[in-house]
């Protein structure tokens, strides 16, 4: 799902799936059902605003319903979703070695400070 955001600027998706996050926990005023006819929160170009519209179409054809009646179990899965696909365009993007992170990771768990030195 929301397989469009790989091929998203980082520039775009992050936004986009930051607005579409906060729409479907309910966090913004305005009416989720006026979206359409007054836009999305101020500050978003107009890819980042076609992103988070397509992001809660696809949201609300998948669950055949409006996101403001998703139970929280469901909210969580999307987010979650949204989340794995923003990291996965930032790996990407970014040429982020998860392999050397995870090593730096470990020895910085383990206190192993002088070989990170070297």
């Amino acid at each position: 799902m929301f397989e469009y955001l790989d091929n998203a600027t980082i520039q775009n998706a992050f936004p986009a799936g930051h607005h579409a996050i906060q729409i479907i926990r309910k966090q913004w005023a305005y009416s989720i059902q006026n979206r359409n006819k007054t836009g999305l929160k101020e500050g978003l170009n107009s890819p980042q605003d076609e992103l988070v519209k397509r992001i809660i179409q696809d949201i609300e054809t998948a669950e055949g319903k409006p996101v403001a009646e998703l139970s929280s179990f469901t909210i969580d899965m999307y987010i979650n979703i949204i989340v794995e696909r923003i990291e996965q365009l930032s790996r990407q993007e970014f040429n982020v070695n998860q392999s050397v992170g995870k090593n730096l990771l470990n020895q910085l768990r383990a206190g192993d400070v002088d070989s990170l030195k070297k």
